[in-house]
C-alpha cells in the first residue's frame, strides 16, 4: 500500500485567501467610485434644481411686490395731485394722505422682508448669478425708496390751503423722487422676470440631469446588488465546498476517511455491514510509466466503478492513496462479492493482474469500525498474495511481467541479438510505447537495425536500413554526450525530425549504447498521436536494456578477440604440423575454408562452424606421435609403415581431448575424418550417418585438397580431375549429401579457397590414405 497519486485522502479546509474577494478587484473599486459619484452629483443637482426653483419663485414674488410698490407710489401722487387741484381752486378741502403714506410703507416692509429673504440661506448663494447691473439698481431702489418714505413722512396728514407753501415744496420732491423710482421699478420687474424665465430653465435642465444621474445611479446600485448576490452565493458554495473538503476526497469525489468515520458514525453504526477493503495492484507502475495525471485518471475510474457497483445505501471511500473501502449495510457477503467482479470487469485486468485485491469483513454493532477494517485488511494481503501466486504459474514469459520480473530476464540475455531481439520488447511493452527502435552505428551516421511498431494509422514512421546523421537533433544531443535525451512534446523541439513530426511524434525518449569509450548504438521508444510522460522510472528501464546490450557486445568482443586468440593458435599448430609433414603449404587454410562453405550450405551455423573448423586445425595434430622416418619418407610407405601411420587419428583424439574446453565435434573431426561411408575407413570402421557429419565434411575437402597439390609421393590434379574422383567415390568413401554440396559449392564460382589453376593431368590414381 502506497499513496503515490492524487489528492490527499482525508482532504483539507479551503485557505482563508481562496474565498472570493469582492473589494480586491479593480473593476468593483471603480464601480464603487462611480456610484458614489453620481449618488453625490445626484443630490447636488436636486438640491440645485429645487434652489433654483425657490429663486424663481422668489422673483415671482419680488415682481408682485415692485408692482404693489409702483401702485402705492401711483396712488400717493394721485394724491398730492388732487390736492394741488383744490388749492388751486381756491377750495378750502381737505384730503387725508394717511392712507398713500402707510401703502408705501408696506411696500417698503414687503420689499425689506423679501430682500432679507434673499440674503440668507441657499439664495444667498445663488446671488452670484445675478447680473451686476442688477445689483446696482436693487441698491439703487432701496435708496430713492428711502428719500420718498422720509419725504412722505414730512408731510402733513391732510392736504389743505393752511399747509399750501409745504406741501407745493414735498409734492415736488415727491413728484420728483417717485418718477425716478417708477421708471427704476419698472426696469427692474423686467429685469427679474428675464432672471426668473432664466432661473426656471436652469431648474429644468438640473432636473433632467438628476434624472439622468438618478437612472445611472440606479443602474449601478442595480448592479451592486447583483455583485453582492452573486458574492453571497460564491461564498455559500466556498463554505459548501469547504465542508466537502473535509469529508470528500477532493480527487475522486468519494468519501475519504473522516467522512467515512462520520457517516458511518451518524447512520449506520447501529447496524450490521460487511466491510470491504481494496488495493489497487498497480498504480505505481501506471505512475512510473504514464506520469501522476494517468495515476489520477486511474483512481477516479476505480471510483466510478466501485460507485457504480455499489448498491443503495452503500459507501465508497478512499481509505489512503490506493486503497478504497466499500460499506455495505444490510448486505450479505454474496453481494459484496457481486459488487468487486462488477468493478473488477469495468476497470479491467493491468499488466495481466486483476485491478485490485480486496477483503472482507462484519462490523457489527458490538464492535468498532475500526476492528472490522483491520480484519478486511489482513484478507486483502493474503489475496493479494494469491493473486501474484497465480499469476506466476499461470502468465508466460511476457504477459503481465513486472518490473522485477523485468531486471530479471534482463540479467539473462547474453549476446546482443538476444538483448534486442527479447529486452528491446519487454520494455517496450512494460512502458507502454507506440515504437521501440534501435539505431547502430556506422561510421558518423546511424542505421535503423530494429523497429517495433504498432502500425499506427498516421503510416509508418521509419523503416529498416534508414539512415540518420548523428550530428543532428535529439540524436546528435543524445550521441554528444552520451546520456539520455528526451522531449515530452516533440512537436515542439526545434531540431526535430521532418518526417517523425509528420507522422504525429508525441513523446521520444533516446538511450546511447556506450561500448569501449564510444556510442555503439541508441535505443529509442516513441508515442505517437498521443502524449506519455517519459518518467524518470521509464529512463532507468531503457538505461537498463542498453547497458545490458553493451555489456553483451562487450562479451562478444571479448569472446571474438579470445577466439582469434584460439584461431591463430590453432592455425600456428596446423601450420607447424604442415611443416613437420612436408604437406604442401597453406593446406591447413584452405581445408577449414572449404570445410566452413560446404557447412554453411548444409545449414550449419554458429558453435557447429566454430568445432568444424578447430578440428580443421587440429585434424592431424595425432602425426606428432609418428616417427619421423615414416611421416617423412618420400617414397611410398610399407603395409607395416601404413599400419603405424593410421593410428595418427586415434592418437589425435587422445591428445586434443586434453586441451581444455574443445567441443566434441572438434574431437569428431579429429578422430573420425578418415572414415568412410561405406564403413571400410579408420579407426572405428563407422559408416553412414554413424560418422558425424562434420567429419564426412572435411574428409571431402581434405581429400580433394590432397588430389590437387603435390606430394612427395605423387604429382597435383587438375581441379576437374580431383572433383570426378570425389564425385566417383560418392556413396563409396565420402557422403552422398555431402558430395552434392561440395559440388554446388564448386560450381557456384571460383573455389572458395583459391582460383583453379589448370595443371597437366597426371595418370589415373586412386584417392591415397
Amino acid at each position: 500500500m502506497m499513496s503515490v497519486s492524487g489528492a490527499d485522502a482525508d482532504g483539507a479546509t479551503a485557505p482563508q485567501d481562496a474565498l472570493p474577494n469582492l473589494q480586491s478587484r479593480p473593476g468593483a473599486t471603480l464601480s464603487a467610485v462611480g456610484r458614489w459619484t453620481l449618488l453625490v452629483g445626484t443630490l447636488l443637482t436636486a438640491t440645485l434644481g429645487i434652489t433654483a426653483i425657490r429663486l424663481a419663485d422668489h422673483d415671482r414674488v419680488t415682481i408682485m411686490l415692485l408692482a404693489d410698490a409702483g401702485s402705492a407710489i401711483n396712488h400717493h401722487r394721485a394724491v398730492e395731485w388732487q390736492g394741488l387741484v383744490l388749492e388751486a381752486r381756491g377750495q378750502d378741502a381737505v384730503l387725508p394722505a394717511r392712507d398713500s403714506q402707510l401703502l408705501l410703507q408696506q411696500a417698503w416692509a414687503a420689499l425689506d422682508r423679501a430682500h432679507s429673504r434673499e440674503q440668507s440661506g441657499v439664495l444667498l448663494a445663488l446671488r452670484p448669478l445675478r447680473t451686476p447691473q442688477s445689483h446696482a439698481e436693487e441698491t439703487l431702489m432701496r435708496q430713492l425708496f428711502l428719500d420718498l418714505l422720509l419725504v412722505v413722512k414730512q408731510q402733513p396728514t391732510v392736504f389743505g390751503v393752511a399747509a399750501a407753501g409745504t406741501q407745493i415744496r414735498t409734492g415736488e420732491r415727491v413728484s420728483h423722487i417717485a418718477e425716478r423710482l417708477e421708471a427704476l421699478i419698472q426696469r427692474m420687474r423686467v429685469q427679474r422676470e428675464f432672471e426668473a424665465e432664466r432661473m426656471l430653465a436652469t431648474a429644468m435642465h438640473l432636473f433632467l440631469l438628476t434624472l439622468l444621474a438618478g437612472v445611472g445611479t440606479m443602474i449601478l446600485f442595480t448592479r451592486r446588488f447583483q455583485d453582492v448576490q452573486h458574492l453571497t452565493g460564491q461564498l455559500r458554495r466556498d463554505r459548501q465546498e469547504a465542508r466537502e473538503r473535509e469529508t470528500h476526497d477532493s480527487l475522486t469525489g468519494v468519501w475519504n476517511r473522516p467522512g467515512l468515520q462520520a457517516t458511518y458514525d451518524l447512520h449506520w453504526a447501529a447496524t450490521e455491514c460487511i466491510v470491504v477493503m481494496l488495493d489497487l495492484n498497480r498504480l505505481k507502475t501506471v505512475n512510473d510509466t504514464g506520469g501522476h495525471a494517468a495515476g489520477d485518471v486511474y483512481l477516479r475510474k476505480t471510483a466510478r466503478a466501485l460507485t457504480a457497483a455499489a448498491p443503495f445505501p452503500g459507501e465508497v471511500a478512499r481509505w489512503g492513496g490506493d486503497e478504497f473501502v466499500v460499506l455495505l449495510p444490510g448486505s450479505s457477503e454474496d453481494d459484496a462479492h457481486r459488487l468487486v467482479r462488477r468493478a473488477m470487469h469495468d476497470i479491467g485486468d493491468v499488466d495481466g493482474l486483476p485491478p485490485f485485491a480486496y477483503g472482507l469483513a462484519l462490523a457489527s454493532p458490538a464492535h468498532p469500525l475500526q476492528r472490522a477494517l483491520a480484519l478486511a485488511d489482513a484478507a486483502m494481503y493474503e489475496h493479494k498474495d494469491r493473486q501474484r501466486q497465480h499469476l506466476s504459474r499461470t502468465t508466460d514469459a511476457r504477459k503481465g511481467i513486472t518490473v522485477e520480473e523485468f531486471s530479471v530476464r534482463l540479467e539473462q540475455l547474453e549476446t546482443p541479438q538476444q538483448v534486442l531481439g527479447t529486452g528491446l520488447p519487454l520494455v517496450h511493452d512494460l512502458l507502454g510505447f507506440t515504437v521501440g527502435l534501435y539505431l547502430e552505428r556506422a561510421d558518423d551516421a546511424f542505421t535503423l537495425r530494429k523497429l517495433l511498431c504498432q502500425a499506427p494509422d498516421t503510416g509508418p514512421v521509419a523503416r529498416l536500413g534508414d539512415r540518420y546523421r548523428g550530428d543532428q537533433g535529439l540524436l546528435g544531443q543524445a550521441v554528444s554526450s552520451g546520456q539520455p535525451v528526451w522531449s515530452n512534446d516533440y512537436a515542439s523541439e526545434p531540431a526535430g525530425l521532418p518526417q517523425w513530426t509528420r507522422c504525429d511524434v508525441r513523446s521520444l525518449l533516446l538511450v546511447p549504447v556506450r561500448c569501449r569509450g564510444q556510442v555503439q548504438g541508441v535505443l529509442g521508444l516513441a508515442q505517437l498521436q498521443s502524449w506519455q510522460a517519459v518518467t524518470p522510472q521509464a529512463r532507468r528501464l531503457l538505461e537498463a536494456v542498453a547497458g545490458r546490450l553493451a555489456h553483451a557486445m562487450e562479451q562478444e568482443l571479448a569472446v571474438e578477440a579470445a577466439r582469434r586468440s584460439l584461431w591463430g593458435g590453432l592455425f600456428a599448430l596446423g601450420v607447424a604440423l604442415e611443416e613437420r609433414d612436408l604437406e604442401t603449404a597453406g593446406h591447413t587454410e584452405r581445408v577449414l575454408v572449404r570445410a566452413q562453405a560446404v557447412g554453411r550450405h548444409l545449414g550449419l551455423t554458429g558453435e557447429a562452424l566454430d568445432a568444424l573448423s578447430q578440428g580443421a586445425f587440429l585434424h592431424d595434430i595425432g602425426k606428432l606421435a609418428i616417427p619421423d622416418a615414416i611421416l617423412r619418407k618420400p617414397g611410398p610407405l610399407t603395409p607395416e609403415e601404413w599400419s603405424i601411420m593410421r593410428t595418427h587419428a586415434e592418437r589425435g583424439h587422445d591428445i586434443a581431448r586434453r586441451l581444455p574446453d574443445l567441443p566434441p565435434v572438434t574431437l569428431a573431426v579429429v578422430r573420425s575424418h578418415h572414415e568412410r561411408w561405406n564403413g571400410r575407413g579408420y579407426p572405428d570402421g563407422l559408416s553412414g550417418h554413424a560418422i558425424p557429419l562434420e567429419a564426412r565434411i572435411f574428409a571431402v575437402c581434405d581429400v580433394y585438397d590432397a588430389l590437387t597439390h603435390a606430394r612427395p609421393y605423387k604429382a597435383a590434379w587438375t581441379p576437374a580431375a580431383a572433383l570426378a574422383e570425389i564425385q566417383a567415390q560418392r556413396g563409396e568413401h565420402f557422403d552422398p549429401a555431402v558430395v552434392d554440396a561440395f559440388a554446388a559449392v564448386m560450381a557456384s564460382g571460383s573455389d572458395p579457397a583459391e582460383p583453379a589453376t589448370p595443371r597437366a593431368l597426371p595418370h589415373r590414381e586412386r584417392v591415397s590414405d
